[in-house]
Order: structure tokens, then C-alpha cells, then sequence
């Protein structure tokens, strides 16, 4: 896999060979975070979905279970998460996303919730596991068993990022 090592996770727009930050310095690059060539547009088309528009990401890639499980592992530090925001924030503009400050606002929050919920979900993780063990998490219908394994093995593992 061909890897962007300048690339933010989750840059929406990648220019000509490679990806390149809006008006980034060399210091404001790290910390970078590898990730694939086509990184961006994931990115571009799980955002797009998630805020109304059409499902590209669901038709190319899966659901959001198959989101989540491309994201473990990572080990991102609470600067990269922070850096990742704020480079989004940043691609935004460049893409001509809304302006105004209600969406603007929800954009961030959303941004910066995904980039917490390890964290929350870490916190509480043996809460949650007892629950969903039992059956009544989540809200929506219980786990099938091989789902609940997959959660009890990371946090067997310590809830790697």
C-alpha cells in the first residue's frame, strides 16, 4: 500500500503528487500519520454521507462497523487527534463547504466527538462490555457473540487506538 506520509488523517483534498496540508509548514506537519493514497477521499465521502449526502462511502467500502475497524490500531496521541481536526477544519474552506457558523459548528463537533470516542468508550469499557454481554447495550438490538468477542479482545488488548 502506497502511504502519505505528509497526508493529515483525513484531509479532504489531495493535490498532485502527494497530499499537502492547507498552507502547512514543514513544522505544522507532525505529527503526520500514515495513511493510503486514498485516504482523502474516504474521508471526503464518509463526511459527505454522514452530513446528507449520497451513501459513496456505505456503496465503496461498508457500513460504519467497516469505518471503524480501518481506524484500530492506530495508536493516534491526543496531538494527532487535535491535528486532525484542525486540518479538516482547514480543508474545509478549501473545498467550499458552508460558512456559515451553525454548520460550521456542527462540522467541528462532529469532527472532534469522532476523534474522542476512544477515549470515552476506553473509559468505560468494562461498563460497557458487561452490558454488552448481557444484551442490553446497544440501544438498537444486541450484539451477535462474535461482535462482543471482538470488543472483549481490545479491551483485552488494552484498547489500542
Amino acid at each position: 500500500m502506497r502511504a502519505g506520509r505528509d497526508c493529515p488523517s483525513g484531509a479532504i483534498s489531495a493535490r498532485a503528487g502527494g497530499c499537502d496540508p492547507v498552507g502547512a509548514s514543514d513544522t505544522e506537519r507532525e505529527p503526520a500519520i500514515e495513511v493510503s493514497m486514498d485516504h482523502p477521499e474516504r474521508v471526503a465521502s464518509w463526511l459527505g454521507q454522514v452530513f446528507g449526502g449520497p451513501p459513496a462511502y456505505s456503496e465503496r467500502y461498508g457500513e460504519y462497523d467497516r469505518m471503524i475497524s480501518q481506524h484500530l490500531d492506530k495508536a493516534l496521541t491526543p496531538e494527532q487527534r487535535a491535528r486532525w481536526v484542525l486540518l479538516l477544519a482547514r480543508s474545509a474552506d478549501e473545498v467550499g463547504l458552508p460558512a456559515d457558523a451553525e454548520f460550521r459548528a456542527a462540522f467541528t463537533a462532529y469532527l472532534e466527538w469522532g476523534s474522542r470516542s476512544h477515549d470515552d468508550v476506553s473509559a468505560h469499557a468494562d461498563a460497557i462490555l458487561a452490558r454488552l454481554k448481557a444484551g442490553t447495550m446497544p440501544c438498537d438490538g444486541a450484539w451477535p457473540p462474535e461482535r462482543v468477542a471482538v470488543f472483549e479482545r481490545w479491551l483485552a488488548a488494552g484498547t489500542p487506538t
